[in-house]
């Protein structure tokens, strides 16, 4: 999964087995740090 930013820059990414669904909690965090901060610390 990716978030990319209004510049086009991945501002996160996750990688997870095929066998694990990773869930939406990540990505929501995700996006509420990139909403709240000019830049997302990938995990």
């Amino acid at each position: 999964m990716f978030v990319i930013d209004k510049e086009g820059v991945i501002a996160w990414s996750y990688i997870s087995p095929m066998a694990i669904n990773p869930g939406a909690d990540g990505i929501l965090d995700a996006l509420d740090a990139l909403a709240n901060s000019s830049q997302c610390t990938p995990t």
